[in-house]
């Protein structure tokens, strides 16, 4: 059994593509439809044993990135057939296929520029913690990065794409709103302090951010917060595994405000006897397909899953 989007059409209105995915989420197809044969052509196919996920892949009947460029000639879409989520284009002349984005990092949410000349995109090009915002030449070459804060930043364009709104958070900073040009080098501006002057005084613990060896060898991305050194240390280790935490990065801000309480609690001052180690499942967005895959196993077999991390050093 199979689920077809809905057909995307070219902007001369002469073409169309679906995305094409089959029931056990191994497989996934985009397809040219051919009119004069009532057939397809397949211009892309991914499997994957585990399943085909990833930023901009689609789901169910969902296209996920797809669509085409001005020219009714090249249809773009993301594929983790490397591994990790990129940007792609296919010529429908010619038959090629060409890879706009490569490396080890991923692409989120690309779009195109009002002009129909650039792309924009967020990335986690600079760590697999980090998010960042890009501009690209349509048909490739070197992208600028045009955020600078450390951390998550979730950002709007605003609609003469002059300005960013940046969603800004850190591992011990909360969600605050930000704004700046949308140039290189530009200074975001802050205009939220959702916090009092006393919170804003603590000093919120900063987890190390550490990476240990699934059974599979995959890397896995996890916080360490760590206690008095002196003190006798035993180990804790949490899955964080709760909703909202599904398009969370390693070194973002806690999707639940209380957990950032906790944590700076429970290592400064409830339990300073202990080591934990937070391990978050959807962290692996931006660190690749294989990553992705072995933090979903925790949620069948936690305890074996986790043993790699729990006897880290």
């Amino acid at each position: 059994m199979v689920f077809p989007s809905a057909a995307v059409f070219s902007p001369d209105g002469t073409q169309a593509v679906v995305s094409i995915r089959a029931y056990d989420n191994k497989d996934r197809w985009i397809v040219r439809l051919d009119w004069e044969t009532a057939g397809v052509q397949v211009i892309s196919r991914q499997r994957d044993e585990a399943w085909v996920a990833g930023p901009g892949i689609g789901f169910a009947m969902g296209t996920g990135t797809l669509g085409w460029l001005p020219d009714s000639r090249h249809v773009y879409f993301q594929s983790e057939e490397t591994g990790y989520s990129h940007l792609y284009l296919y010529d429908i002349q010619s038959g090629q296929q060409q890879a706009l984005t490569a490396g080890n990092f991923e692409v989120f949410d690309p779009q195109l520029s009002r002009d129909e000349k650039f792309w924009f995109f967020t990335s986690s090009e600079e760590d697999p913690g980090l998010r960042h915002f890009y501009k690209m030449p349509l048909m490739g070459g070197k992208a600028e990065r045009l955020t600078s804060l450390k951390g998550n930043n979730e950002v709007s364009l605003s609609p003469d794409e002059k300005h960013l709104a940046i969603r800004y958070s850190y591992s011990n900073v909360p969600w605050e709103l930000y704004i700046q040009e949308a140039k290189a080098g530009s200074k975001a501006k802050k205009l939220t302090s959702g916090q009092s002057e006393e919170f804003q005084a603590y000093s919120w613990y900063d987890p190390e951010i550490i990476r240990f060896p699934a059974q599979d060898g995959a890397q896995v991305p996890a916080r360490i917060y760590r206690p008095d050194p002196e003190k006798k240390m035993a180990q804790l280790s949490f899955l964080c595994t709760a909703p909202g935490t599904s398009k969370m990065c390693i070194t973002g801000g806690p999707p639940i405000f209380g957990s950032l309480c906790f944590t700076t609690c429970f290592v400064s001052r409830a339990i300073r006897s202990w080591i934990s180690t937070t391990v978050l499942r959807q962290a692996m967005a931006g660190i690749g397909a294989r990553a992705f895959i072995a933090t979903w196993e925790a949620k069948t077999s936690p305890i074996r899953w986790m043993a790699p991390g729990i006897s880290w050093r």
